[in-house]
């Protein structure tokens, strides 16, 4: 499926149906948990529509976001947030820039080292006392390959789609050498089942 293709699936489907469904479920739930500040700086590593980005901007003054694309930040032109592109693998901020880091749905994306890069990016630029989520697509209940499975999703080469067990996240977590726990959300989309991990992290 090539890039035109996959966006005109996308637009007949509803481009925001599935992230609707699940944050319906469990991310208010999990963004609560953050416990935001209005004097935090808070920043989202693959904001999307933004569905997130303007929640946090209610909250806190302070809000920026990173996409990979610069089309999907005009997306969210107006929302009230400072965002950008960055490469993937580098976080364009300073050591201890944020109070909060968040992320949903892009670690999958990443073979298992890009991931981990990321997280330990996420934390070089997380505050002292600092709070991370981020989330880990998990067991489904259907079978994904570790690493290599092609969505189809506009980037080069397409993406990854790599689903984590709860080990893998016990493992990631721990190598970090913070403060850390996992919290487990179960979804159900039109009748297909879906789980994942939320890691927590307190620097």
């Amino acid at each position: 499926m090539d890039h035109n293709a996959v966006l005109e699936w996308w637009e007949e489907k509803a481009p925001t149906y599935f992230t609707d469904k699940v944050y319906e479920f469990s991310q208010k739930n999990l963004i609560n948990q953050l416990h935001i500040l209005e004097s935090d700086k808070v920043l989202e590593i693959g904001f999307g529509y933004g569905r997130e980005l303007s929640q946090f901007c209610k909250i806190s003054k302070n809000v920026y976001g990173v996409e990979l694309f610069q089309v999907t930040c005009d997306l969210v032109k107006d929302i009230p947030a400072k965002v950008q592109t960055y490469n993937g693998i580098n976080l364009p901020f300073e050591d201890k820039y944020f109070d909060v880091v968040y992320s949903c749905f892009v670690l999958q994306h990443m073979s298992r080292v890009t991931a981990i890069n990321l997280i330990i990016e996420s934390i070089r630029c997380l505050s002292d006392n600092g709070r991370l989520l981020m989330e880990f697509y998990g067991d489904p209940f259907y079978s994904h390959p570790i690493e290599d499975r092609y969505s189809g999703v506009p980037m080069k080469g397409g993406m990854y789609n790599n689903g984590y067990s709860f080990s893998d996240v016990q493992t990631v977590l721990r190598n970090t050498g913070l403060q850390s726990r996992i919290e487990k959300q179960s979804v159900s989309v039109d009748g297909r089942n879906f789980c994942n991990y939320w890691g927590f992290i307190n620097k």
